[in-house]
């Protein structure tokens, strides 16, 4: 008995195992074979003549009222202080990860004020963005508001008004600034220019291989991302940016930290010289920032030598739109494209996934209500023949502590892939731990199996001796038969 138990263990995990790789998508992503020549290691710009560099001015700040269609934000402003003549502009516009003028760019409006250029860092609108709807053309919008308050200024050049999106800001800008001559100049920072969904997948990927996840994680990428999420929502997730990069004639500054694992930063700035030459535009300019975070800081700290360029950048144009070199700073690396993100099929929609996961805690709660229920009526009897009752326990509980650890386990790797940190032990012993009590419920299922087929031999006890015993069963096995599943499609189970 124990050796087909085991024999037939083996093969239902092998089995989950196969479910779970060919249910699909699977994730193979392709390595980037273009590169990008990066002319000179030093990031000056060329074409610069007299700039006044960083620190020439004391810098004040105030704080105006923007008017928005329906709404309303504050705008704080740094402006030079003595500076003569018209100065040029900036306009800010957040990424996913700020909102607020007194945390966001502060380092960036200081050095650009300091330096003669007159700074705006806008709050971002929050009453129309969430986590489940953005609309980048609205928000875009909103933020060429704040670009006409600047250009009406005092001491502001209205010809000379630029606008610097990062991160998700990136996907904002180019919707600012094609066709749109108000807009001078255009300053890009860690720019995905790839759809959000794209981005996201390639940024999961990245973080879960720097901590050395074993290959059967990576499969929850496509599955995790591509999936439509319960409830809906997430359109933006299909945003492309390009159609409008191609109609962007104004000088850019594209720029990446080679720090950043998050961001296509190859493959990003070749498409984005790509859309620039449709556009007919040769005024671009790529910089690549040695060991530069998503935000062009090594820690806390503004890269130096970054607020240096982007001041001479800005105070250089038109002289500096096309200024050699084109491409310069640190060898930036990308293992792999940044594509498209295949759809998982119907059944693990997020809808489907919550509303299975909500059927198998009902039927996994069957039996302990139903047990409880018959012990207030004062009914002692066993309601399960015997031996049924410790297997089927077991693979119940150990399916849903599997679920729970594999969620726990996710959230600790995804801890340290987001704090750039790694710990083997968590990242192996906490993988092979979920897979451990995995092959613990199925071995019990098992049991319980061979236990209910033996109970069916005549003069045997039956495995359900009343109908509370049977609607216990029937329940403990199909929730846990579910959640079995359930974990295979997410790599638990290896099929070798």
């Amino acid at each position: 008995m124990r050796y087909r138990i085991a024999l037939s263990s083996a093969v239902a995990v092998v089995a989950l195992g196969i479910v779970g790789t060919v249910s699909g998508p699977d994730w193979d992503p392709v390595p980037l074979t273009e590169t990008i020549e990066v002319e000179s290691a030093d990031t000056a710009i060329g074409g610069v003549e007299g700039a006044d560099a960083v620190g020439t001015y004391e810098v004040a700040t105030s704080v105006v009222t923007v008017e928005l269609a329906g709404a309303v934000v504050e705008a704080q402003i740094s402006e030079p202080v003595g500076a003569q003549g018209e100065r040029p502009g900036v306009v800010f516009v957040h990424g996913a990860g700020t909102g607020k003028f007194d945390v966001a760019f502060t380092q960036q409006a200081q050095a650009l004020a300091s330096a003669g250029i007159v700074a705006m860092v806008p709050n971002k609108r929050l009453d129309t963005y969430t986590t489940r709807t953005r609309d980048y053309n609205a928000m875009a919008s909103d933020y060429l508001r704040s670009v006409e308050l600047l250009r009406g200024l005092p001491g502001v050049d209205s010809d000379r008004v630029g606008v610097y999106g990062e991160s998700e800001g990136s996907w904002i800008v180019p919707v600012m600034a094609a066709d749109n001559p108000s807009v001078a100049f255009v300053v890009l920072v860690a720019a995905p220019v790839v759809p959000p969904r794209q981005q996201a997948a390639f940024a999961v990927d990245s973080y879960l291989r720097n901590t050395g996840v074993p290959e059967e994680v990576l499969r929850a990428v496509p599955r995790v991302v591509g999936m439509e999420f319960p409830g809906g929502g997430f359109e933006y997730g299909n945003f492309e940016v390009r159609p409008f990069q191609q109609r962007m004639r104004q000088p850019v500054l594209l720029v990446y930290g080679t720090g950043d694992a998050a961001m296509p930063t190859v493959q990003g700035a070749l498409e984005l010289v790509e859309d620039l030459s449709m556009a007919a535009n040769p005024d671009w300019t790529v910089r690549y920032y040695e060991d530069a975070n998503h935000g062009i800081k090594i820690g806390a700290t503004l890269v130096p030598e970054f607020a240096r360029d982007l001041v001479d950048w800005v105070q250089g144009l038109p002289e500096t739109g096309d200024a050699e070199p084109r491409v310069a700073g640190a060898e930036p690396y990308q293992r792999f494209r940044a594509d498209p993100v295949e759809r998982p099929r119907w059944f693990a929609e997020g809808d489907l996934v919550v509303a299975a996961l909500g059927a198998c805690a009902v039927a996994l709660l069957v039996g302990p209500v139903l047990w409880v229920v018959r012990r207030l009526r004062g009914r002692r009897q066993r309601a399960l023949g015997r031996g049924i009752l410790a297997p089927l326990v077991t693979m119940a509980a150990g399916a849903a502590l599997t679920l729970v650890t594999l969620v726990a386990y996710l959230m600790s790797v995804a801890h340290l892939a987001q704090n750039y940190l790694t710990n083997p032990v968590l990242v192996q012993g906490g993988w092979l731990a979920v897979r451990l009590l995995g092959v613990v419920a199925v071995v019990a299922g098992v049991v319980l199996v061979y236990r209910v087929l033996d109970a069916r031999r005549p003069g045997a006890e039956p495995a359900a001796r009343t109908v509370t015993g049977e609607w216990t069963l029937a329940t403990g096995v199909a929730g846990s038969a579910v959640l079995l599943l359930m974990l295979a499609y997410w790599g638990v189970f290896p099929p070798t």
